[in-house]
């Protein structure tokens, strides 16, 4: 057996979780056809929809719904969540309902994430998968989600730093997988660690003391 694979299954067994299969080649498909789907960036559609300004390059320069009501308004960010939220569902929602495999679950989600975050039709330049996450973790495992969400809710109000929440927010998640849910740490523990690298420049923001917060 492969070495990596080895150290790959004893570091997951440290919290019992199951490592995932090499994946089939319809899991490979669900997994592409996620990706695609994710990478429709609500964002940017719902900012030629609203004659707004590029949140790519405007703004705090992310395509993403936080984004999109600081440039446009609360109905554009409410469409930009809605529609991030709903991409993330979607394919692990459909892979549930047709009873597809627990790895199919797990890849379609992941998939969409990636696609969000590096979209490939729009030059690989995408938000930072906050609400496409949220969306697959009710999928996957919706108290997972409901931890998220509170931890971000709470951040948010006593903070007023949605960048903070979401860090804590998908902490929390990961740290709620491993510990009662061994089964979803590992796609958790990736999603979670994906997107707290994609908010390290919000990081140094918070240490500067230069980040914006809502309201």
């Amino acid at each position: 057996m492969n070495p990596y694979f080895i150290c790959y299954k004893a570091a997951l067994s440290t919290f019992g979780a199951t490592p995932i299969p090499y994946p089939s080649p319809n899991t490979v498909l669900i997994f592409l056809i996620a990706y695609l789907i994710g990478s429709i960036s609500t964002a940017v559609v719902v900012a030629r929809v609203f004659n707004l300004k590029d949140p790519r390059s405007a703004g705090s320069n992310n395509a993403g719904a936080t984004n999109v009501l600081r440039l446009g308004g609360w109905r554009a960010g409410l469409l930009t969540l809605i529609g991030d939220v709903a991409k993330g569902a979607f394919l692990p929602l459909l892979c549930v309902l047709y009873d597809r495999p627990l790895h199919a679950v797990m890849a379609a989600g992941v998939g969409a994430v990636l696609g969000h975050v590096y979209p490939i039709y729009f030059g690989l330049k995408g938000g930072k998968g906050v609400a496409t996450g949220i969306g697959v973790l009710a999928v996957w495992h919706w108290p997972t989600c409901l931890i998220m969400l509170g931890t971000w809710l709470g951040t948010a109000l006593l903070t007023r730093y949605a960048s903070l929440a979401s860090m804590l927010g998908f902490l929390m998640a990961a740290i709620y997988a491993c510990l009662f849910t061994p089964l979803w740490a590992e796609p958790v523990l990736a999603l979670s660690a994906l997107i707290l690298y994609k908010h390290q420049p919000n990081l140094k923001n918070l240490r500067a003391g230069t980040e914006p917060r809502l309201g």
